[in-house]
């Protein structure tokens, strides 16, 4: 599905879903999970409805 989507970004799926020490450490709490980062790493935001990616993106990231 990623390749069919062209999706360009990392994603990670282990299978447990949030049961896992990564979902805990992160405050998973369903799939998907949305996380931008900015251009240090650092999440800037988490859960952002999928309508909201390109101006958050833009605004965090620059154009």
């Amino acid at each position: 599905m990623l390749a069919e989507k062209a999706i360009p970004w990392p994603q990670i799926f282990d299978g447990k879903k949030w049961k896992t020490d990564l979902a805990k450490l992160f405050n998973v709490r369903g799939i998907p999970t949305h996380f931008l980062l900015d251009r240090e790493g650092k999440i800037v935001s988490k859960g952002v409805l999928r309508k909201e990616m390109p101006d958050l993106v833009k605004k965090t990231l620059g154009p």
